[in-house]
């Protein structure tokens, strides 16, 4: 199953179990994204940041977890507000033009905690995809790939934690292999559509068109 259909599901199903992410053949078919320059790739982090802040942030809200796991995804949650500041940064140090910050809807993904931490697996995950899938357009350029390396090593550890919070198996769960499979930049946009709005068409129509 499409992890784009898999959201689909989720929001219309919060009690939707068994996230299934692509095999490594399946990886291997993604076509990679091509980035107009460093300003667009941070611009790109920046929306998948922008989604994970928001989606933490009413998860917080919603009051489902307790203990040590409220403290684990409020945490994360402050990274991915943190990294969304400053990949905003960037975007301005590097003289370019921060485009608006999409649209999101989660649907029932609050309505029980079963619901959130599935999402939230799906989400970081994709994310953290999405940043490896990037990493080559700022090969050569040392001072710019040093922050997107840094999510990506953050990203990692907040998929971790989310799956075992959620009861995620070690082998094929949290763990998919010595590397990590990276997805262009049109493949995470197609698979984050049902949560993303219509602000973000424009930008996910200039990935097609890069």
């Amino acid at each position: 199953m499409r992890r784009r259909d898999l959201l689909k599901v989720i929001l219309a199903s919060p009690a939707a179990i068994g996230v299934q992410f692509l095999t490594p053949a399946a990886a291997a078919q993604a076509q990679p994204s091509s980035f107009a320059g460093p300003a667009d790739v941070f611009n790109y982090l920046r929306t998948l940041q922008h989604l994970k802040a928001e989606f933490f942030r009413q998860g917080v809200a919603a009051n489902l977890l307790t203990g040590v796991e409220a403290d684990y995804l409020r945490t994360i949650g402050e990274d991915d507000a943190a990294l969304l500041a400053l990949y905003t940064q960037k975007v301005t140090e590097i003289g370019g033009e921060l485009t608006p910050a999409p649209a999101v809807a989660f649907g029932d993904a609050f309505r029980s905690r079963e619901s959130y931490l599935t999402m939230a697996f799906d989400l970081t995950n994709c994310c953290l995809q999405g940043y490896l899938g990037a990493a080559p357009a700022l090969f050569g350029q040392r001072d710019l790939l040093q922050p997107l390396l840094g999510g990506f090593g953050t990203q990692a550890r907040h998929a971790a934690v989310v799956g075992i919070a959620g009861g995620r198996p070690a082998a094929g769960g949290i763990f998919k292999g010595p590397t990590e499979i990276a997805l262009g930049r049109e493949r995470v946009l197609s698979d984050l559509s049902p949560v993303l709005g219509d602000a973000h068409d424009a930008a996910a129509h200039a990935a097609r068109t890069d």
